[in-house]
């Protein structure tokens, strides 16, 4: 009789234990929903977004036009635009803070008197948020907005068509231009396209691209690829450390082993950097820039 009593009691605090799990991971996806819709509500207002999830909830595919701030935007709620609105004009991942913004501004203007083009590279910029948001935080650069995925870079060149300042390239960043294969997940819709070896989409290495502005010169690097930044700053080091600012994706957690971020450390071994989060992205900035400011 005893035996079954400890039975019962070791059986009931498990299914205890088990409740306990599931009520904190359903509260974890509560939370992160309600972290998300609070995001959107920055990012586009309260009736916006509410519409935005509507149309998602509906499955309403057509894309809406909608202001992000001072930027008119085309969002389509059944792919990931909502959650790249969300994070760019609502989460604000790429503001690299007031000192920081200021400091760059400053620098792209003495490079323009130089006679040099302060460039800003955004590699995966997807349909095009993180570049109107960068051109608006830097007005006197050239931001070359590059995006391999031909579907996605049409929205691109459709959310950007207004500003000069941007060049949409439809391409893969990569260590040659022999073409590459785009590789989806089907459950991330546009938001995480990755390349490989061998296939037919235009790829681009970061020299290139550079020289496609003359007297260019590296403000500020952008890398959301994927994984591809291995590859990418391994062919390309030279112009990775004369940046003044580099905001990188890490994707180390989600491919063990490869080593995505190694080139990167390589090229910036003995520069002095400071370095800071933003949102999922790291940001490296020439420490000399900012002194003791």
């Amino acid at each position: 009789m005893r035996g079954d009593c400890v039975c019962y009691d070791i059986a009931n605090e498990t299914s205890k234990w088990m409740d306990g799990e599931r009520n904190f991971r359903l509260f974890r996806i509560m939370s992160d929903r309600l972290r998300k819709i609070q995001s959107l509500v920055r990012a586009l207002g309260p009736v916006p977004a509410a519409s935005v999830w509507i149309r998602r909830a509906l499955r309403i595919k057509s894309a809406v036009l909608l202001n992000a701030g001072d930027v008119r935007i085309r969002l389509r709620p059944c792919d990931s635009d909502p959650f790249v609105a969300l994070q760019v004009f609502g989460d604000c991942e790429y503001d690299l803070g007031p000192v920081r913004t200021r400091t760059l501004r400053e620098l792209a203007e003495t490079w323009r008197v130089q006679g040099q083009e302060p460039v800003i590279v955004d590699a995966g910029a997807n349909v095009g948020y993180s570049a109107l948001y960068l051109a608006g935080a830097f007005p006197n650069t050239t931001v070359l907005a590059i995006e391999p995925d031909e579907n996605t870079f049409q929205e691109l060149q459709r959310n950007c068509a207004g500003v000069a300042s941007i060049r949409p390239i439809h391409a893969a960043l990569w260590s040659h231009e022999e073409g590459v294969r785009l590789q989806r997940d089907a459950r991330l819709k546009s938001w995480a396209t990755s390349v490989c070896e061998g296939g037919v989409t235009p790829s681009i290495r970061l020299d290139t691209l550079m020289d496609c502005v003359p007297n260019s010169r590296p403000l500020i690097l952008k890398f959301d690829i994927e994984g591809a930044e291995r590859e990418v700053i391994a062919a390309a080091a030279r112009i990775v450390r004369d940046a003044a600012c580099i905001v990188i994706e890490p994707h180390d957690l989600l491919q063990p082993g490869r080593g995505c971020m190694s080139p990167l450390l390589q090229a910036l071994a003995g520069k002095r950097m400071d370095t800071t989060v933003l949102g999922e992205n790291l940001a490296f900035f020439e420490s000399d820039l900012l002194g003791w400011v």
